[in-house]
């Protein structure tokens, strides 16, 4: 994963957010003299590669790790992963000066939410950052790699809420958008009615966010 840039002083900033961390890994980012010493010793064994700005742990460690958890520090440990993701993939992933940042978080966020899905963990986080991250490829012109991520956001928002939730219309909201940049507007239409009738059902028919699913609508079907 990436750091943030080193500080004059400082020959590698801390993590963000070290609160997210179980004890007693909050302590050690916590003190930054603690902190750059484990990853020097992390460096030193040739555990991660470790520069002034980055951390990046080998795919055969990660899987010798993995392998050596039990199911419930798995649980706990994707917990940790998607929640420490949250706080860092940009909300408004389709502005612009976002994508950077979305950019470099992005092969993590796919990473986390597939483990989570697979351990069933970490609802809530998994569903907001793939709904994040497909909104970010779509604003990048990149509907095809943007359709299975909003794909999965919807699977796990409806395993998680169930399928009313606003949530939900939410993220039917998203793919119908997705689905008529690729040209599936029977696909469009199918996700907006949906969408539809999640946000009449709890906000009314004259709520505004009504009157402009209603207008994306209309749109689609004269298309």
């Amino acid at each position: 994963m990436r750091l943030p840039r080193p500080g004059r002083h400082s020959p590698r900033a801390a993590l963000p957010r070290p609160d997210r961390l179980p004890s007693p890994l909050v302590q050690a980012a916590r003190d930054p003299l603690a902190y750059n010493e484990a990853l020097r010793a992390l460096g030193r064994y040739s555990l991660a590669t470790v520069t002034p700005t980055a951390l990046g742990v080998h795919l055969l460690v990660q899987v010798v790790v993995r392998a050596r958890l039990g199911p419930e520090s798995e649980r706990r440990w994707g917990e940790v992963a998607v929640g420490l993701l949250h706080e860092s993939f940009p909300d408004r992933s389709w502005d612009v000066a976002a994508w950077p940042a979305c950019q470099r978080l992005l092969p993590h966020v796919l990473a986390a939410a597939e483990h989570t899905e697979r351990l069933r963990v970490g609802g809530e986080h998994s569903g907001w950052l793939l709904d994040r991250a497909s909104a970010y490829l779509r604003a990048r012109r990149q509907p095809r790699q943007a359709r299975p991520i909003a794909e999965r956001a919807v699977t796990v928002t409806l395993a998680t809420f169930g399928p009313d939730d606003r949530a939900m219309a939410d993220r039917h909201d998203a793919l119908s958008r997705v689905l008529r940049d690729l040209g599936d507007l029977p696909g469009a239409r199918a996700e907006l009615e949906r969408a539809l009738t999640i946000v009449e059902a709890a906000l009314g028919p004259d709520h505004p966010t009504v009157a402009v699913l209603r207008g994306d609508l209309q749109r689609v079907l004269g298309e």
